[in-house]
């Protein structure tokens, strides 16, 4: 297995060409998923879709839905390059869903220009309070050259640590950026207070060749990505606020986009494919929309008045507003039993742990499937492989004629179909008799 991740290794680095980063982060992944094949007594010839899904869900636990869409990626990749190999007749991983980031996204979190102001007071006392170590004052000088370069330029932490004393630019005051996230390169503008900073912490060196590294660490190395976020992580609790290197991009870009600056020019600034990408940013606060709400017709409204609670007799409930919306309550089924109910629970276990959709979904999800298996039971016991397309009419039928909205039943085809497309990759039927059947449509309002 590990030869197979080695040629695997080499077929990256010289047929696809990636960067050494994503080969030695592809690398790992793989020995690890390796030793949990080999800890359940399984191969990669043999392995299956609810294997991979297993890992997955124990790998990403507790972890964001970007990295989990990583991992996800990682594997699928590697059992396309088998597939192409012949290593194995098929790609059980086409199987592993991506997650929509965009419904997970939320707004970056930034910090005030106070607050880094209070940032860069304790970087400089520090300095000040180590005047009689010396063996201090060069690494104090780098920290504090590094946070400030950072925030006036808004670079990635792995941009900062390749930087060399030649991508420096004094005279025009320009830093100079090779193969950044994307392999892009690009220029951005410094101000002179933070050449000032980069120029006394030169000062303490002996090695000012244009080819050596910028920042350096202790040993005198050359500083990667993670160590710069470990120096970030050492001030945490010294700062008034803690802050990750990625955070500290976050609002170098909001605070350019708050003073006026023009969101074309952040974006090329930042390096961004994309200006959707910068337009994240604008979200956080925009002066335009608070001026909006000035003329809003509501503050010249007459707000009515809230309506009494009452207490309902006989019971401890909560206190009830009388406009309220009284529901009908929908009988709840017997608790399900036989094949059936196996593969639906296997299906929302899957779904909850590569974190697809959200809880309301999966709520309506088992509301859906719940229901249909009540209503065929042909299927309870021997499962959803014995599942035809008269079946799924006839259900469709009764949920017509009990009053349904067309709405509502569209709904629950939208589950069914991707139930049964679960139920095709994992082997319990061949075919899904969800395509021949289509949404119903909805009528204009």
């Amino acid at each position: 297995m590990e030869s197979i991740i080695e040629s695997y290794r080499e077929y990256q680095s010289v047929i696809r060409g990636y960067t050494p980063k994503v080969v030695l982060g592809t690398w790992r992944e793989l020995m690890k998923l390796a030793a949990h094949l080999q800890a359940q007594s399984l191969v990669l010839e043999t392995v299956e879709l609810v294997h991979l899904e297993n890992y997955c869900i124990e790998r990403t636990k507790d972890k964001s839905l970007g990295y989990r869409n990583l991992i996800v990626s990682q594997i699928r990749s590697f059992f396309t390059y088998l597939h192409q190999q012949e290593y194995r007749s098929d790609s059980p991983a086409l199987g592993l869903s991506y997650t929509n980031l965009d419904a997970h996204q939320a707004l970056p979190e930034i910090a005030t220009f106070e607050e880094v102001q209070d940032c860069l007071k304790e970087l400089r006392r520090q300095i000040k309070s180590c005047l009689g170590r010396k063996q201090f004052d060069p690494i104090r000088k780098r920290n504090l050259a590094l946070f400030a370069l950072m925030y006036a330029t808004g670079i990635r932490a792995g941009e900062a640590a390749n930087l060399r004393l030649r991508d420096v630019l004094w005279e025009e005051q320009i830093l100079c950026i090779h193969a950044g996230k994307g392999r892009k390169d690009r220029r951005v503008p410094v101000v002179g207070e933070v050449l000032e900073l980069l120029q006394v912490y030169l000062a303490t060196r002996q090695d000012l060749s244009t080819d050596a590294p910028l920042f350096l660490t202790w040993r005198k190395e050359a500083m990667n990505n993670n160590l710069v976020g470990v120096t970030f992580r050492s001030y945490s609790e010294m700062w008034a606020k803690p802050l990750r290197p990625h955070q500290l991009r976050h609002t170098c870009a909001t605070h350019l986009f708050q003073e006026g600056g023009n969101i074309v020019y952040i974006k090329d600034w930042l390096g961004h494919k994309r200006i959707t990408t910068t337009l994240h940013y604008a979200r956080i606060q925009n002066p335009e929309i608070a001026a909006t709400l000035e003329v809003h017709p509501i503050n010249a409204a007459a707000l009515p008045v809230p309506p009494k609670l009452r207490l309902v007799e006989g019971s401890r409930q909560k206190l009830k507003s009388s406009l309220r919306r009284k529901y009908t309550v929908t009988p709840v089924a017997d608790a399900l039993t036989g094949t059936l109910s196996k593969q639906i629970e296997e299906f929302l276990r899957t779904a909850a742990g590569m974190g697809k959709y959200s809880k309301s979904s999966l709520k309506e999800f088992r509301f859906s499937l719940t229901r249909f298996a009540v209503g065929c039971s042909s299927c309870m016991e021997q499962g959803v492989g014995a599942l035809r397309g008269a079946d799924i009419i006839r259900w469709l039928s009764s949920r017509r004629q009990a009053g349904i909205s067309p709405f509502t039943i569209d709904k629950n085809l939208s589950h069914l179909r991707s139930f049964l497309a679960y139920a095709v990759d994992r082997g319990w039927r061949s075919d899904n008799p969800m395509e021949a059947l289509k949404m119903v449509p909805r009528q204009p309002k």
